[in-house]
């Protein structure tokens, strides 16, 4: 459909007809939402001094570039608009801050949003939010609360965008009270609900392990005239069997049945992962038959979850035929399969084979987190090996990752059952250094070390 417009739209140009910008506009539009950025560029190039442009075909140009990644590109288009003499404006300035935002580019989007005082433009909704979003992404939670707070001070009035993007940074920060005080104030300043709104604060009312107050509100959105679509089902189950009430969870899912939702692999991931979290794997099971019945491959979360589901249940045997079968479909694991199957090597002590499994994922090119890393330093402190303990710890330092408490309570109480005291004292300034507090069983181990050991 894009590429026969393009054909004839050039029919139209070369029989002498005289296309408005308008209607090229229409079809660069048309280009750039199929995906067609590089048609969409021949066509700009070839039609720019042919077509009398306006600035409206600069900014489809602009949001193509910013939508594949070319920001030079979008810049130059920028740079162009002013030589031809259009002056610069909110909305050609948006869309390529919005594009530096999404593409990680926050320095240069800082700059363009500075950028537009002292051309005389004014930042309106979309800019804060485009920027506050950008900070988000790039781990800069203050910077996108302080530019929020500036934002109301300024008198801008946050669109339904904005909320939903500040309830969702405080329900994932645990501060739900502020989530629900947003919505009330969305409310009050005549802002529209949107699905987005609900399904964001019923995840976050279920992660804060209020399922009433979840349940009340979609009861509300029903109210309000909006039917919960996939996602909303989705989390109502995933809360439910997080809350371990998994007979909730399967009534919302007839009801999301009889809805005629979409039943996803994910919500089957979801079911999987209740039901092996309450160790019931006969319902495990059950899902899983009643999934590939329907026609629907487990996926790398699907074995990632049954594995975890055997080892969590004492057989480890199992969970290693699963992990064969799963790469046997043409899956490779990733950090989280390999963090499950090291845990459970781990608790057993099998600390042999938990080692050729973290040396196999650099083989893999993957990177060990530091759950993996605490969980090898949990396993050899068990086994009472200090000195690897030890050297896990210095390595995930060398990495720029700092170890929990567990793992540093651990290994410095192992190096003093083995006499090593001045090396458990070190790994003791080492975890007053970053941040953490020791607790007593950390004193008495170094002080019964000293006494035992400090005169040999």
């Amino acid at each position: 459909m894009p590429e026969q417009s393009l054909f004839y739209f050039n029919q139209m140009v070369e029989k002498g007809l005289k296309p408005t910008s308008n209607t090229f506009n229409s079809v660069l539009s048309c280009l750039i939402k199929h995906e067609l950025f590089e048609k969409a560029c021949w066509a700009f190039d070839q039609t720019h001094g042919v077509l009398e442009l306006n600035c409206y075909s600069f900014r489809i140009m602009i949001k193509g570039c910013c939508g594949v990644g070319d920001l030079n590109k979008g810049f130059e288009l920028l740079d162009q608009m002013g030589k031809m003499g259009w002056p610069p404006d909110i909305v050609s300035y948006n869309v390529l801050i919005d594009g530096c935002c999404k593409n990680g580019h926050i320095g240069e989007a800082k700059k363009l949003f500075l950028e537009l005082g002292r051309l005389g433009l004014v930042a309106d909704d979309f800019s804060y939010t485009s920027m506050i979003n950008g900070y988000f992404k790039k781990g800069f939670k203050k910077n996108g609360f302080e530019l929020y707070e500036e934002m109301k001070a300024r008198g801008v009035v946050p669109n339904v965008y904005t909320y939903n993007m500040m309830i969702n940074k405080h329900c994932r920060d645990g501060n739900l009270d502020k989530g629900l005080e947003l919505f009330d104030e969305m409310g009050e300043r005549g802002v529209a609900y949107n699905l987005v709104t609900y399904n964001t604060l019923i995840r976050g009312l279920f992660r804060g392990k209020k399922c009433w107050e979840a349940e009340k509100l979609v009861a509300d959105m029903r109210k309000a005239g909006l039917s919960p679509d996939t996602i909303t089902y989705n989390t109502v189950i995933d809360g439910y069997c997080r809350a371990r009430k998994l007979n909730k969870a399967l009534m919302t899912f007839d009801q999301m049945k009889a809805s005629d939702q979409s039943i996803s692999l994910v919500t089957y991931n979801v079911l999987i992962g209740g039901f092996s979290r309450a160790g019931d794997l006969a319902g495990v099971g059950k899902f899983v038959k009643q999934m590939e019945k329907e026609g629907l491959t487990p996926s790398k979360v699907t074995y990632t979850i049954l594995i975890d589901s055997f080892i969590k249940s004492g057989n480890i045997e199992k969970a290693f035929e699963i992990h064969s079968s799963m790469e046997r479909a043409g899956l490779i694991s990733d950090v989280y399969t390999y963090g499950v199957l090291i845990h459970g090597l781990c608790v057993e002590g099998n600390m042999k084979d938990a080692l050729k499994l973290f040396t196999a994922m650099f083989e893999h090119h993957l990177e060990p987190n530091n759950v993996i890393y605490n969980t090898m330093i949990y396993g050899y402190s068990k086994q009472g090996s200090s000195y690897r303990a030890w050297a896990f710890i210095q390595e995930m330092g060398d990495k720029g990752m700092v170890p929990n408490m567990a793992s540093y309570r651990l290994t410095i109480i192992v190096l003093c059952r083995d006499g090593k005291w001045q090396e458990a004292e070190t790994l003791f300034n080492e975890m007053v250094g970053s941040g953490l507090q020791p607790n007593y069983s950390i004193y008495a181990a170094i002080l019964e070390a000293k006494e035992k050991f400090g005169s040999k």
